[in-house]
């Protein structure tokens, strides 16, 4: 007979009790950060998304910003917060001066976008640590695609942020982002905007689903304002 048959289980009284779950999160995950949207036209884009959700624009980076590389605007409804994001043309002159992300690359954008249109390229989480965030999810077995980048914003914010990508789902990625006393509307070197208050808007995110052949498919909770 095995011995596991015959041991007995005893109870030792919720004072004692340790559990044990092997899926325990390896890194402190402190909630979604954003969803970035690559397409090829972010300006127009980012604003029938505004008009249709009832969102505001919080920040920009572009060619008005010294971003020459591409062109990427951030709304924000509650606490979900889109970016919306496209290529500018290679050919394009000038050296960009506050790129929030200098990983970018603009022939891998437009490879993306050929490939599924306008889509979910990360989903931004935020962590504790962006750069253990990266370590423990390759150690485990995770695809790294950036390592940990630290973004200094060229302005009167202070503090920094870092930011990692493994792969999620498919060309998607799942974006590590950690602040470190940064208090700006986004990222390190995006700059604040505005736009009109709608009446309407998202609540927050309920679940965001992949689905083999179809991409992400994201479901929000919303909120309505009776003035």
């Amino acid at each position: 007979m095995d011995s596991d048959e015959g041991r007995k289980v005893q109870l030792v009284g919720h004072a004692n009790f340790r559990r044990v779950n092997t899926l325990a999160e390896k890194f402190a995950v402190l909630g979604f950060h954003h969803l970035d949207f690559w397409c090829y036209d972010a300006s127009n884009t980012y604003r029938r998304f505004a008009h249709g959700l009832g969102m505001q624009l919080v920040a920009k980076s572009d060619q008005t910003t010294g971003n020459t590389t591409f062109a990427s605007y951030v709304l924000r409804s509650n606490n979900a917060v889109f970016a919306f994001t496209a290529p500018y043309s290679s050919k394009a002159t000038g050296t960009s001066k506050t790129n929030p992300a200098p990983w970018y690359n603009q022939e891998g954008a437009k490879d993306f976008i050929c490939k599924h249109g306008l889509g979910v390229k990360a989903v931004g989480i935020q962590v504790q640590d962006a750069t253990k965030a990266y370590e423990a999810a390759t150690a485990a077995g995770g695809i790294g695609v950036t390592p940990p980048h630290t973004l200094e914003h060229q302005g009167e914010v202070g503090g920094f942020a870092c930011v990692a990508e493994v792969v999620l789902y498919g060309d998607a990625v799942l974006r590590f982002v950690s602040l470190h006393g940064y208090s700006g509307p986004f990222l390190p070197n995006y700059q604040p905007d505005s736009s009109l208050n709608e009446s309407f808007g998202i609540q927050r995110y309920m679940c965001a689903i992949f689905v083999s052949g179809w991409g992400i498919c994201l479901s929000f909770e919303y909120h309505v304002l009776l003035w």
